[in-house]
């Protein structure tokens, strides 16, 4: 491996101990030049500072002949042709174009990371011919990366995610190797709690997604902590303007909301219809049986308002309920981008006043 400055008038080699293999290809940032990527017969290497170093790139990229190297512009990926491997694609090289010397030597640097932006939540039912080719999206997550100096061993080592006002959303657990860590950050709540039922409520299987905008990362490593912010960009590709996008995710929050209130009120009504059936069970007089009775029905029919108590068929349940009536708003909302209806509006305006 030789590099020349004068147009190849001379030229030195780049070869160091690191590497221990021939090599096959090598490839400059065209971001950074003094990042660059060296295909070898076992593997693949990386120098950040212009081949004085070379250090062999282990994360899951094994000890294969790399023929090959392109730099993807728009993605910031690194493909590597191989031989008996096919295709490695490292997803975004950003935090190797940003890892300097002085954030080598902080025991946490963080490094930044190809923007984040939605994607669209819009399903697709089709039925492809033999000769297509599949392939699995990349998955809607956030992501933050950093450095450590050090392996962490001892102590605390946590992330946790705030919104812009500062309230707390989630806990998330950290990598501590040293070197560049990545850790995934969900950008989806968990599924609303939602009443009792025999029935699954596939319509409320999922947890709506964080709101577009900026929010406060923060990392506790021992008795230290490191602060940064992430930030959740739109879709590129949707059309709808702001407000609508904003009315649809507090509508949609808003029969988030409702299905948990519903689910606390409905276990609310369930313990007291089991505490009134252990009072039937233990009656002593026909008047104390009655008054029972009529407590375990009155519980039973609240109950049966709330949500499906008959199973249904095929996943689909017999019986409409409140619980029914209010999923399928929510899914709906999740689906689609845009503003609410008129008419699901009124419908939550509806179904709130029957949750009391």
């Amino acid at each position: 491996v030789f590099h020349t400055l004068d147009y190849g008038q001379s030229w030195n080699s780049l070869v160091t101990e690191d590497l221990d293999a021939y090599c096959h290809t090598i490839k400059q940032d065209p971001v950074n030049a003094d990042l660059l990527f060296l295909g070898t017969e076992f593997g693949l290497f990386i120098s950040l500072d212009h081949g004085k170093q070379w250090k062999r790139f282990m994360n899951n990229v094994p000890k294969v002949g790399v023929f090959e190297i392109v730099i993807q512009a728009s993605q910031h990926d690194l493909v590597l042709g191989t031989h008996g491997r096919g295709i490695i694609i490292i997803d975004d090289i950003t935090p190797l174009r940003n890892l300097t010397p002085e954030k080598m030597t902080q025991n946490l640097a963080f490094l930044p990371l190809r923007p984040f932006h939605f994607i669209s939540q819009t399903g697709l039912q089709d039925f492809g011919g033999d000769q297509e080719f599949v392939g699995p999206n990349y998955p809607n997550v956030a992501r933050i990366a950093y450095h450590l100096k050090k392996r962490h061993v001892f102590g605390d080592l946590y992330m946790e995610l705030f919104d812009a006002e500062g309230n707390f959303i989630k806990k998330l657990q950290t990598g501590g190797r040293k070197g560049i860590n990545v850790v995934t950050v969900p950008i989806n709540l968990d599924p609303p709690k939602v009443p009792k039922s025999p029935n699954i409520l596939g319509e409320a299987a999922f947890g709506p997604s964080l709101e577009e905008g900026s929010y406060k990362i923060k990392i506790t490593k021992g008795k230290e902590t490191y602060e940064t912010e992430l930030v959740l960009n739109e879709n590129q590709k949707l059309t709808h303007t702001k407000a609508e996008r904003k009315l649809r995710y507090e509508t949609m929050m808003r029969a988030y909301k409702m299905l948990e209130n519903l689910a606390e009120l409905d276990t609310e009504i369930l313990d007291k219809q089991a505490t009134a059936q252990t009072e039937l069970e233990g009656a002593k007089s026909k008047r104390a049986k009655t008054k029972a009775q009529e407590e375990v029905a009155k519980y039973a029919a609240m109950h049966e308002s709330i949500s499906a108590t008959q199973p249904g068929e095929g996943g689909i349940p017999g019986q409409i309920r409140l619980r029914e009536k209010i999923a399928e708003i929510y899914s709906a909302l999740g689906g689609y981008q845009g503003a609410p209806t008129n008419l699901q509006v009124k419908a939550l305006d509806l179904y709130s006043g029957e949750i009391t």
